[in-house]
Parts: C-alpha cells; sequence; structure tokens
C-alpha cells in the first residue's frame, strides 16, 4: 500500500491554467475564448473532458498532437446537451410510471394503498416504515413531539389543515413530491406479482425488466441531475434483456456485445419504453440530429453499431 502524503496542489489563476494546458501540448488559439470558458466551468470539470484528448487518457502524460481547447469544450458542449436530452425522456418515463402504479393500486386498494404495509415486502433497502418517513419528508410534514411543522407548498399544506386521517396525502398527491428512485424501489417491493404484472402490462414488458429498468434509469437520472459524464461511461448496472419472442429476460456476457454497459444500451430503454408510452414519440429522432450537429464525437465508444439510425435499438430487445 502507497503511504499517503500530503495534498500541495496550490490553486492556479485562469492565466496559469491555459499556461498549464499549454505546457502539456494542448493548442489554444483564441486564450480569451479559453480563459471565458474556464471561467464558467472550471478547469477541473473540464479535465473529465480533456483526459479523452490525451496520451493514456492522464493528462499529465500531455495532449495527443493537434488537439485543441475548442474540441474539448466541443466534447463538454455535448454530454451537456445529451444530459439534457435523456432528462427530457426520463420525465415523460417517470410521469407514465407513478401514473400506472397509482393507476393499478389505488382502483385495487384505495386512494392510500402506499400506507398498507402489507401491500409491500420488505429487505435490507426497503422498509415501510422509512417510506412513509420518506413522504412526510417529501410532502413537508414534520414530526417534532405533538407538533406537526407544514410545508410552504399550498397542495400538502391545505391537506394537513383540513385533513386528519388518513395521516398522509392520497397517492396522486404524492406523486407529485416523491423520487423515480422512491417508485422504483416501491414497485420492487410490491408483495403481489399480480399488482407488478398489471403494472408492467403499460409498458409492454414483463415485471422483472420493469424492475431492471427502473432501478438502471433512477442512476442514469441521478447522474444527469448531478452534471456527471454520460457519454463514454461504462455503467456498472446495466438494464436486463427483453426477449420478445419468448418473454425471456437474460443478461448477456459483456464479451458478447460491444454496446453492453456503455450509454447506448441506456438510450434503447429510454427509446423503448417512450414508445411503450406514445408509438408516436420521436425521440429518436432527436438523439439523431444532436448526433448530426456533433459529427466528430466518436460515437462507437458510446455503444453504437454502425447505421443504427437505420434499424430499432437493439441494446435491449431480441427477438
Amino acid at each position: 500500500m502507497n503511504e499517503k502524503t500530503l495534498y500541495k496542489k496550490p490553486a492556479l489563476t485562469i492565466l496559469d491554467q491555459i499556461k498549464l494546458y499549454q505546457s502539456r501540448g494542448l493548442l489554444i488559439p483564441n486564450p480569451a475564448f479559453s480563459a471565458s470558458k474556464l471561467s464558467a466551468i472550471s478547469y477541473y470539470r473540464l479535465s473529465g473532458y480533456a483526459r479523452y484528448f490525451t496520451q493514456a487518457g492522464d493528462c499529465l502524460h500531455g495532449f495527443i498532437p493537434g488537439t485543441t481547447f475548442e474540441q474539448i469544450f466541443t466534447l463538454y458542449s455535448f454530454d451537456k446537451e445529451l444530459r439534457l436530452l435523456i432528462l427530457d425522456a426520463i420525465e415523460s418515463i417517470e410521469v407514465a410510471v407513478r401514473t400506472a402504479i397509482n393507476n393499478v393500486m389505488s382502483t385495487k386498494y384505495d386512494p392510500h394503498w402506499f400506507l398498507k404495509k402489507e401491500c409491500f415486502k420488505e429487505s435490507a433497502i426497503f422498509t415501510h416504515k422509512k417510506l412513509k418517513i420518506m413522504i412526510e419528508k417529501a410532502t413537508g410534514k414534520r414530526r417534532d413531539g405533538e407538533k406537526d411543522k407544514l410545508t410552504q407548498d399550498i397542495i400538502f399544506k391545505s391537506y394537513y389543515q383540513k385533513y386528519h386521517s388518513p395521516e398522509l396525502p392520497p397517492c396522486w398527491m404524492i406523486a407529485e413530491a416523491i423520487s423515480l428512485g422512491t417508485w422504483s424501489l416501491m414497485y420492487q417491493h410490491l408483495r403481489n406479482k399480480s399488482d407488478r404484472q398489471e403494472i408492467s402490462i403499460n409498458f409492454k414488458i414483463p415485471p422483472k425488466v420493469l424492475d431492471s429498468w427502473l432501478h438502471c434509469l433512477t442512476i442514469l437520472r441521478n447522474l444527469c441531475a448531478h452534471h456527471a459524464i454520460v457519454w463514454r461511461r461504462t455503467y456498472p448496472v446495466t438494464p436486463k434483456i427483453l426477449y420478445k419472442k419468448h418473454q425471456k429476460v437474460a443478461t448477456p456476457k459483456r464479451e458478447d456485445q460491444d454496446w453492453h454497459g456503455l450509454i447506448y444500451e441506456q438510450l434503447a430503454v429510454l427509446s423503448y419504453l417512450l414508445k411503450s408510452i406514445d408509438m408516436d414519440a420521436d425521440w429518436e429522432g432527436k438523439l439523431l440530429v444532436l448526433l448530426q450537429k456533433y459529427q466528430l464525437i466518436p460515437i462507437q465508444e458510446m455503444g453504437f453499431p454502425k447505421n443504427w439510425h437505420k434499424e430499432p435499438f437493439q441494446g435491449v430487445i431480441k427477438e
């Protein structure tokens, strides 16, 4: 094990940052442009994109000859626009998922079905008690002795002021307050298989596949929301494969598929779910426009096969 040492790197001015880039072989034909972007984005944040253009993936080893600052910024801009496109898709999917869950569960049980402990199975990552606490926090209800502190959100405030029971608002109200990650956990932990099956029918996939895809999209959504790099990343949690012909779920070995673990696979999930919600959805068209705008982006490193736009996404669907 290497011994720890003292961190001694000094803070650099924008001018010093530019000089450091130049010392490592980066071409900066427009210092004013580079300075404005470094001032707004930061050297450290751009370094995640700069590594792609360096020898051995490390800025310390210098840049590939001919690399310009503008190339780094173009890659940064592409990744930013890709995140926004992904978040747009996830918003539609999240609304559809929580609507499907509530439509099934509220009509089979009642509008406060989530308060019924018997509707859920528990695990190390999910308990009904924790769910209720989370909903209380999300809707602004706080336990402070015998007093409840109410949210400033007029919808929830009105409910808590008007009703003493049930203790929490109905499912269609809490849907506006809790996250995709929570809906994913709630669906995963529904006790009755028939409930899970009835919900998954809305998306034309088996429950285990919907389970997997919601988990993956929760991680992807959080990465996008926190402005992380998404275009060139190996995702540790990958979506299960949907075999349409036999309705079997399987995950291929990584070496069998060039796209496995890459962003293409995640985009395939988004495309399939969006089309299951709305057959006329043209999210793929928006993605194609984005890729055409940034034609120098090496999409093969994202897992895209050749001529991907001429065929349906192959990442998660097998006949």
